[in-house]
Formats: structure tokens, C-alpha cells, sequence
């Protein structure tokens, strides 16, 4: 399958070996930008440290605030200079953020939120991440970044995954099955052992299934979209393929700690999650592949979440 533009093509990693790389302090930015500022990662620390159940109000705004300062210096100082485009988007996945955080901490969203059920719950909340979508879309607007630059495209499940031997390969379309396989198993597991979810109330599923189906559409589209689509599209002709691949995985997986799955083992599933959907992106041109493999498991989480007691706030 032909690749639409160099930029996107996995020979860009050579061409960064061979002289023409992203200088330290530009990987260095793009690394502390990514990951020590905007990811779960000061989240996690801080309730860690503090064994506090929710994040404070006030951390999203300082990440905004040290964004914001990224961005001034990537706008004044031409060793980043090419980060632009790259803090730009760090500085609209923040500012939806905050108004995320704001959202979620006002009254009427928490008097809202706990006259539902458990279930219903859990779909309100992972909907809210509909805001920093809407932030970063518009942050686009006037960009140059194009529809097939951020792979919204089914793309071509005939590309191929990896060779085998000297006159057969493995595409991504034979691949989709065994990665269901691999992927469900462990999820199912991870939020049992997490959740409890009670299975002697199964029948309330199928009432439920329309806003299960939902919910789990919305959150599978608002992930891609916020940790890979646009930061793949930002960081590539940058970094390269390798770093943007391995910073946005990474991004992802820091993000399950408190998530669905959770823990070290969730953080581990969801990077190796999040770097087959980056490579699936970029070898198929498009975000069809990895739309059916995270939306068939989180289906199959928030039907667990469903059928759970807990609060979740």
C-alpha cells in the first residue's frame, strides 16, 4: 500500500538516524510536554503520595499554566521552534482539561451524577471527555493538518502487519481476530479483580445495552482522537515515528492507572494497547482497526462497570 506522504512514512526514522533528528532539547521538550506535564502521571503521584481518592482541583490548571509557558518558549526560541504545532495541541488537550475538571467539580454535575445509577454513572463521566475533544478539534481549524493527516479513514485492513518468511506476510485484517483474542482476556480479568462486578444481575444488561453501546463509542473515538490521532499528526514529522509512537503509548498506559483496567498491569496493557493502535494507524492510513478492537473491549468493560455497585465520582 502506497503511503500518502513521506512525513507519515516509517522510512522517516531512518532519514532522523542519518543527521536531520530533533535535537536533545527538542525531544527532551516534547517528552516533559507530553508526559510529565500533560499525562496522569502528576495525577498519580499526587494521590499516591497524599492517598487522596480524586485528583485535586487545582492540578489541571497548573498543567495549563506550565503549557502555556511551553508554548511561549517554543514560540520564541528556535531550537523548539518546530514544536509549534506539537504545544499548540498540548495547550487545547489542557484548557479542555480544566474545563473537564471545572465540569465534573461543579454541584449540579455531582447531584447530577449521584442521583444515577452505578452503571448509568460510568458513561456520564467517560462522556465528559467529549470537552477537551471539542478543544483540541478546534484547535485544527486554520492548521494544515488535514482529515487523512489525523487518519479519520476506516483505512486498508489488506496492509500489511509483519512478513512471514521469505513469500508470505501477516496484514492487519488477519491480525484484527487474534488481537480481540489477546486483548479481552486481560481486560476481562483486570476490572473483575478490580470491580467486582456482580454476575448474578446480568439481566439489567440488555435494558442497558443501547447507552452501554454508546458510551463505549464515545469513549473509544474521544481516546484515539485525544491521545493518538492529532499528537501522531504533531509529533511525527518532528520526532519520527519511533518517539511518537513509543510517547503516545506510553501517554495512554500512564493514563489507566486509576483507569479500566488499572494498576501497574493496566498501565502495561494499555501502552502495549496504545503502540499496536499507533502502528495500526499508520501502516493501514487510517483508525478503522484499532475503532473495532477498543470498541468491542470497552463494550465489554462498561457492561462489567454495568453490573458493579461502587460510586464512581
Amino acid at each position: 500500500m502506497a503511503v500518502r506522504s513521506l512525513r507519515y512514512s516509517w522510512a522517516i526514522d531512518a532519514t532522523r538516524r542519518s543527521g536531520t533528528a530533533a535535537n536533545a532539547v527538542t525531544i527532551a521538550t516534547a517528552w516533559a510536554g507530553g508526559l510529565l506535564i500533560l499525562s496522569n502521571l502528576p495525577d498519580i503521584i499526587f494521590r499516591t503520595a497524599t492517598g487522596a481518592r480524586t485528583s485535586p482541583e487545582w492540578l489541571p490548571g497548573l498543567a495549563l499554566v506550565l503549557l502555556a509557558v511551553m508554548l511561549a518558549i517554543v514560540v520564541v526560541w528556535s531550537p523548539v521552534h518546530r514544536l509549534w504545532g506539537y504545544a499548540l495541541t498540548l495547550v487545547a488537550l489542557g484548557a479542555g482539561y480544566l474545563l473537564e475538571s471545572v465540569v465534573e467539580h461543579s454541584s449540579l454535575w455531582i447531584s447530577w451524577n449521584q442521583s444515577l445509577s452505578p452503571g448509568i454513572s460510568f458513561v456520564l463521566i467517560n462522556s465528559a471527555k467529549l470537552i477537551p475533544v471539542a478543544t483540541l478539534s478546534v484547535s485544527l481549524v486554520g492548521s494544515g493538518v488535514s482529515r487523512e493527516d489525523v487518519f479519520i479513514a476506516f483505512g486498508d485492513f489488506r496492509a500489511r502487519f509483519m512478513r512471514i518468511g521469505a513469500h508470505h506476510s501477516l496484514s492487519w485484517g488477519w491480525l484484527l481476530p487474534v488481537a480481540l483474542l489477546l486483548s479481552v482476556g486481560p481486560v476481562v480479568a483486570n476490572v473483575v479483580a478490580a470491580r467486582h462486578p456482580d454476575f448474578g444481575t446480568a439481566a439489567r444488561l440488555l435494558p442497558l445495552a443501547p447507552l452501554i453501546v454508546t458510551g463505549a463509542a464515545i469513549n473509544t473515538f474521544s481516546e484515539e482522537f485525544l491521545f493518538r490521532q492529532v499528537l501522531l499528526a504533531r509529533l511525527i514529522p518532528v520526532l519520527g515515528v519511533t518517539q511518537a509512537v513509543w510517547l503516545t503509548g506510553l501517554r495512554f498506559g500512564v493514563g489507566h492507572w486509576f483507569g479500566n483496567p488499572s494498576g501497574l498491569t493496566g498501565v502495561l496493557l494499555a501502552t502495549v494497547f496504545g503502540w499496536f493502535a499507533a502502528r495500526s494507524m499508520l501502516d493501514t492510513r487510517g483508525s478503522g482497526w484499532i475503532w473495532l478492537v477498543h470498541l468491542i473491549n470497552d463494550v465489554v468493560i462498561f457492561s462489567l462497570i454495568a453490573l458493579t455497585t461502587a460510586r464512581w465520582v
